[in-house]
């Protein structure tokens, strides 16, 4: 769905913005349906009509946004990703120094997003795993960003010890 200004926003008639809150949630009732049965009953075990089912749409709905259920994994795991940094990426930014940033990026790792968030990780490292060229692909982007973010965090450790020498 293509992004407007907030400027733009205010020239469309009101039904056409309700029209399009209510496409955006159902796109997101069909993402989150697809997560809970993912995790629980596993990727090739998920049919598009559950699916469908869960997230209280006809499975033709779920075609409409999603071109197959590969799709519905692709855009899970870009999402379970770009939350994942944001989250960890947050809990760096709020801390004192760079140093307590790195123990609490840890503890907010481990103790809130995969204490919290069980079944995005099944998805992430279990069911998107091994699978197609395009999947495989966006896992590998996702994980060379977060590699990206604490290298850039180390380095700024690294930075603070040699103004502190």
């Amino acid at each position: 769905m293509q992004k407007i200004g907030k400027q733009d926003q205010e020239k469309l008639p009101r039904h056409v913005l309700r029209r399009r809150r209510e496409r955006e949630q159902r796109r997101k009732d069909i993402l989150a349906a697809a997560e809970t049965l993912f995790a629980r009953k596993g990727y090739d075990s998920t049919s598009i009509e559950e699916i469908a089912g869960l997230a209280e749409v006809s499975p033709g709905t779920v075609y409409f946004y999603f071109e197959n259920k590969e799709d519905l994994l692709l855009s899970l795991v870009k999402t379970i990703g770009f939350e994942l940094r944001q989250h960890i990426g947050g809990v760096y930014r709020k801390a004192q120094s760079a140093n307590k940033g790195m123990d609490e990026v840890g503890f907010a790792y481990f103790n809130e997003f995969c204490l919290r968030f069980p079944e995005k990780l099944s998805i992430f490292f279990r069911e998107s795993a091994g699978r197609s060229g395009p999947v495989e692909e966006q896992r590998k982007i996702v994980f060379e960003q977060i590699t990206a973010d604490i290298r850039n965090a180390v380095l700024q450790i690294s930075g603070s010890f040699k103004k502190n020498n």
